[in-house]
């Protein structure tokens, strides 16, 4: 999916004829999805007999080529028309790509954006390793780099824009080791080409440790999803639940998209409600899930509160100034300046109290399949 929409370009042409001088405008429109009427064609004037007047045109808006690796992904979507609404108020315009997870694509999306003069270039990397190349290219353009949710690796972005990474991982493991302290554990984690999918494993390692020196907890399944795809997280968790003979006690999930595949695994079994599945991004569906009994918990990142810091950042490198990074993120190849955001547990008692309260989602979507009466106070 992508939404682009082009500048409307006004020509405007004087003759000069003896004394007088007629002004005839014409307003050229190249068509594009966008939902703003063209402009309409400036009226005929009279010139005064004096000398004539130069015609000037008409301030274009600066072009920021917005590189998503997915809009599959829910908050992907709603981070991107966020940032659609500030962008007009703010006087620049967005080109967004989709890359649908290849790489190759978003390496193409990019030379054409780098092509046509973007300003300023946003990348959500599908590849932390490959997406290097197109930063490359952007700075042997003059273009500014924000890396946007994702790190880029090998490569000096001028700024990371996130969530805390680092801590994602180890909250997700906290929560699961506070409800199960003993039994089988599976990991299913995101894709590996992605950096945050690698950061949020060695998150779930590093709470898990103690409690598997002890014997406590034993790591049964350790599996990447290629593409963060729920259809390769239903085959992982079939597979743990075969070779467990179905003993496993907790699933920790990188994302809800992969808990919606473990999930579906653990109905065919009959176990729905009785092992720990975790997840991330507090999407509509885990949310029902969490408040249904499927699903014990996700990460919420607020969408509203990322694509308020994206228009922020663009805001400011496009009027020359620096973006006030609160730390430093090595990426392999140098120190990036970044700006991150907190993240937020969410589960069934804290629902009303975060993304509820927040306005995120209204009670109607998220209690959508329970019986009304069941509802918890306002």
């Amino acid at each position: 999916m992508s939404v682009v929409w082009k500048n409307h370009r006004a020509l405007l042409i004087v003759g000069s004829l003896i004394a007088t001088f007629v002004v005839l405008a014409a307003c050229v429109a190249p068509s594009a999805p966008a939902p703003a009427a063209p402009t309409a064609a400036a009226p005929v004037a009279a010139a005064p007999t004096a000398a004539p007047v130069a015609a000037s045109k008409p301030t274009e808006k600066p072009k920021v080529g917005m590189l998503w690796d997915t809009t599959h992904a829910e908050r992907r979507v709603r981070i991107a028309n966020l940032i659609q609404d500030r962008a007009k108020q703010d006087g620049w315009e967005p080109v967004f790509q989709s890359a649908n997870n290849d790489d190759k694509l978003q390496t193409t999306q990019a030379e054409a954006m780098i092509s046509q003069g973007v300003k300023l270039l946003v990348i959500s990397p599908v590849n932390m390793d490959t997406s290097s190349a197109i930063v490359k290219s952007a700075k042997e353009a003059g273009i500014p780099v924000i890396a946007f949710d994702r790190l880029i690796k090998s490569s000096t972005p001028d700024v990371f824009i996130g969530f805390d990474n680092d801590v994602i991982g180890d909250v997700i493991a906290k929560y699961a080791v506070e409800k199960v302290p003993k039994g089988n554990y599976a990991l299913i984690n995101g894709d590996q080409a992605d950096n945050n999918a690698v950061v949020y494993r060695d998150g779930f390692l590093r709470v898990l440790k103690p409690y598997i020196d002890k014997g406590d907890i034993k790591i049964v399944y350790d599996q990447y999803s290629a593409g963060w795809d729920g259809a390769v997280a239903l085959k992982h968790a079939e597979n743990a639940l075969t070779e467990q003979k179905n003993d496993i006690k907790a699933f920790l999930s990188q994302y809800d998209g992969l808990s919606n595949g473990i999930i579906e695994a653990l109905k065919e079994q009959g176990l729905v409600g009785k092992v720990m599945v975790t997840g991330q991004d507090a999407e509509l569906p885990a949310l029902q899930r969490i408040v249904a009994g499927e699903q014990n918990m996700t990460v919420w990142k607020s969408s509203e509160e990322m694509a308020k810091l994206g228009a922020d950042v663009i805001k400011m490198m496009l009027d020359g100034k620096t973006p006030p990074a609160d730390r430093k993120l090595n990426n392999g190849t140098a120190d990036i300046p970044a700006i991150l955001l907190p993240v937020t547990v969410v589960d069934k008692d804290n629902m009303m109290k975060t993304v509820i309260a927040a306005g995120a989602r209204t009670m109607d979507e998220v209690y959508a399949n329970i019986p009304k009466d069941q509802w918890p106070k306002q």
